[in-house]
């Protein structure tokens, strides 16, 4: 419940003394739990996916692409079942840009949203279909540029989290 609420309402004050105090966004959940910690808040890190057993929760969540701006565009789960870098091992490891977000690998032009991808050395031959595949699973994902990025729960038909459907 609090990593959700973490996400959808930052500017709540519980939300603004946790982030204040720890870090956010990719920051809170790349923590590992520590015994200088309160039991509460490595319990919360645990949620983060601190460990096999706390992955349930990523697992459970799938992006909404709104603007991109808070989907990383290799490490989450936005484009399919799975995250790109898993996806798509060899081009992962070969990405100049392995943490940024969507918004930052592209522009939007006149004829939409044109991706721009940068690799670290030239593709072998045999990786340039491994891109193709890459740019036809993205391809179809439509962004919209005034709505922001958001998680639907895959736990629950309405797309929201309750500690029920967890």
């Amino acid at each position: 419940k609090w990593r959700w609420t973490l996400f959808h309402l930052p500017s709540s004050i519980w939300s603004q003394v946790l982030l204040s105090k720890y870090g956010g966004g990719s920051n809170l959940c790349a923590q590992n739990p520590s015994n200088k910690e309160s039991i509460w808040w490595r319990d919360l890190l645990i949620v983060c996916g601190g460990d096999e057993e706390g992955n349930w929760f990523d697992k459970m969540i799938e992006w909404r692409v709104g603007e991109g701006s808070r989907v990383r565009f290799w490490l989450d789960k936005w484009a399919g079942t799975t995250s790109l870098a898993i996806a798509y091992p060899r081009l992962f490891i070969n990405s100049t840009h392995q943490h940024s977000s969507i918004v930052e690998l592209g522009a939007w032009t006149e004829r939409g949203w044109e991706w721009q991808l940068s690799w670290r050395r030239n593709r072998f031959a045999w990786e340039a279909s491994l891109e193709e595949q890459l740019y036809q699973t993205i391809r179809g994902i439509n962004f919209h540029r005034a709505v922001q990025d958001s998680w639907r729960w895959l736990g629950d038909s309405s797309g929201e989290f309750s500690v029920r459907s967890a």
